[in-house]
């Protein structure tokens, strides 16, 4: 619609991969400075600005710019809402919880959008298709905002941001003890091999002469 050449569209998947990577990378930081619920609304905030936007792109290199907020709407949710969800389950149930989210975002939600989206686009044309979806993105915040705010004041004070914060923090927390037991076996690895070194020299040292020795002290 705005004459993009297939250029646009590398250049921008590569940045959205590359800035998204770094926010999974230091996504449990995040989550754990700001809190699962302000993260989760700056993702909504962000989704809404960024399909609003696309629906005044003139030139094409400007996505590149708003798709560069993928790592926000996706980098920054996922962590957060699997985390978050890692809380509310049994122990030994945080793998199914990461499945079902996984499901819902990747199959069914982008199956949903799909579909909805191309009756948008053909109906209304691809401007108007972002403004509803902006709208839709921005009541969902709204509906985020009071649901969360309303389920903080009947928790006591922190208990559920303490709970994901230590959630998102875990798996940091698990790196940093699989980086010191690599070092540990390292470390012993090294030691097994300097003792097999050691051991040919102390018997080069004790070799047959030593033995006569003590043969000979032994028939005195």
């Amino acid at each position: 619609m705005i004459g993009a050449e297939q250029s646009v569209f590398g250049v921008a998947l590569s940045v959205s991969c590359i800035l998204e990577a770094a926010v999974l990378f230091f996504s449990g930081k995040i989550i754990a400075k700001l809190g699962s619920s302000v993260c989760l609304y700056i993702v909504f905030a962000t989704y809404t600005a960024r399909l609003l936007a696309n629906s005044f792109i003139e030139h094409p290199w400007v996505a590149v710019a708003t798709e560069a907020t993928q790592s926000i709407c996706f980098g920054l949710l996922y962590p957060t809402v699997t985390a978050w969800g890692s809380t509310l389950v049994p122990p030994g149930m945080q793998g199914s919880v990461q499945g079902i989210m996984g499901a819902m975002y990747m199959s069914i939600g982008r199956a949903v959008g799909a579909a909805l989206g191309g009756v948008f686009f053909e109906t209304y044309g691809p401007r108007t298709m972002f403004r509803i979806f902006a709208v839709a993105s921005f009541l969902f915040l709204v509906i985020l905002v009071i649901l969360l705010e309303a389920a903080k004041r009947r928790q006591s004070p922190g208990a559920a941001e303490n709970a994901v914060v230590a959630s998102a923090g875990m798996s940091h927390d698990q790196d940093a003890l699989q980086d010191d037991n690599r070092l540990t076996r390292d470390e012993t690895m090294e030691e097994l091999l300097e003792n097999s070194r050691e051991l040919p020299n102390a018997d080069r040292k004790n070799g047959p002469g030593k033995e006569n020795v003590d043969l000979v002290s032994t028939d005195a």
